[in-house]
């Protein structure tokens, strides 16, 4: 087995290496005409409604307000995965669930939270985008595996990426935000021949049911985390140190924050395998 976050295939392709594949008809891309093409290193699937990650090979994370529920199942890449065990964190939005069988690759998750400005990917498992509406459009198309880029704009505890307008400084090729049944899917920076797992979603701010532009995708920074997703799942020894709480000092965002009971659809489509 190959190391965490490596393709355990035949090819190992960075998400932002390969060639750009346009398609008519793409989620919130805010470029027109592209789509983002999906990674073949990318693991994230569907997860009691909403989305999460693989981590180990037979480990997935997602946020805990997804719930855990023994009849649920993970799927990925059309294989279903039955739940053993799972553990919620005492105080953070995190849960980490075992399943039977073994994953075809899985991510790392980062031992550093990503500085303001730095581009991300992001991965889920939600709704897409339908109805334009100006400033932003409507959750209307159905679930599926999507995937799109932002940049960091407040990070710490957690990890807050603005959906930005076309011509606009950080707008980047395949903008894209988080929506609803994506909670729990994966923000992920591109180490070349992986991607390394920085956050995972959580909610969003704005209107429930559309993302207009200046409003946020909210992630929970896992690299203080780690540590206790690792001895948790056994792979490094427990430690004592406590978890910050997520956004000390109170949102610095303007709108609300939308904490989905069933996760937070990113509108960006996929490019299927």
């Amino acid at each position: 087995m190959q190391h965490r976050g490596h393709l355990l295939r035949n090819a190992i392709i960075g998400a932002l290496v390969v060639g750009f594949a346009p398609s008519i008809g793409a989620g919130v891309v805010t470029e027109p005409g592209f789509a983002f093409p999906e990674p073949a290193n990318g693991f994230v699937g569907q997860w009691n409604g909403s989305s999460a990650v693989a981590i180990a090979p037979n480990w997935i994370v997602t946020a805990a307000h997804t719930n855990f529920r023994s009849n649920a199942n993970f799927r990925m890449d059309g294989v279903v995965y039955t739940p053993i065990t799972h553990h919620i964190h005492p105080t953070m939005d995190v849960m980490v669930i075992q399943v039977n069988g073994t994953f075809p690759g899985y991510h790392d998750i980062s031992d550093t939270i990503p500085d303001p400005g730095q581009e991300v990917i992001l991965g889920g498992y939600g709704l897409g985008r339908g109805t334009d509406i100006g400033d932003g459009y409507i959750w209307d198309l159905p679930r599926e595996e999507r995937w799109a880029t932002n940049t960091i704009t407040f990070n710490g505890a957690s990890l807050l990426m603005q959906f930005d307008a076309p011509g606009s400084a950080n707008h980047t090729l395949y903008e894209g935000a988080f929506a609803n049944n994506d909670s729990g899917g994966g923000v992920f920076t591109d180490r070349g021949d992986a991607l390394v797992l920085e956050g995972i979603a959580t909610s969003v701010t704005g209107v429930f049911g559309q993302s207009n532009y200046g409003t946020y995708s909210v992630a929970l920074s896992l690299a203080p985390l780690r540590d206790w997703i690792y001895s948790t799942i056994g792979f490094v020894e427990p430690i004592s140190s406590s978890i910050p709480p997520p956004f000390p000092g109170g949102l610095p965002t303007p709108g609300t924050l939308v904490t989905f009971a069933f996760g937070a659809g990113l509108m960006a489509r996929r490019r299927r395998r």
